[in-house]
């Protein structure tokens, strides 16, 4: 006995997919989705690491601008012209 099986066909001759196929079809678009998801997350993640290195790094800027003016202020208080190195 050979193994046959009915397959339907579209208007325009394109078969229609199987149960199986279906179901596969449907398996692959909810992984696929899922995959989407995590690279969006790991996208955020990304993102707010990235925001949070350069909020450190304006912070540390200020910080050593700061630093830079009170020695500024002290080397003229001691009448050194900083200006001159």
């Amino acid at each position: 006995m050979s193994d046959q099986t009915l397959q339907l066909y579209q208007p325009n001759g394109e078969r229609f997919a199987t149960y199986v196929e279906i179901v596969e079809q449907r398996e692959q678009e909810r992984q696929d989705k899922e995959l989407q998801r995590q690279r969006a997350q790991r996208a955020e993640t990304a993102l707010e690491q990235a925001e949070t290195a350069l909020e450190q790094a304006e912070a540390a800027l200020v910080e050593e601008q700061r630093r830079a003016q009170a020695l500024s202020d002290r080397l003229k208080a001691l009448g050194i012209d900083p200006d001159q190195f």
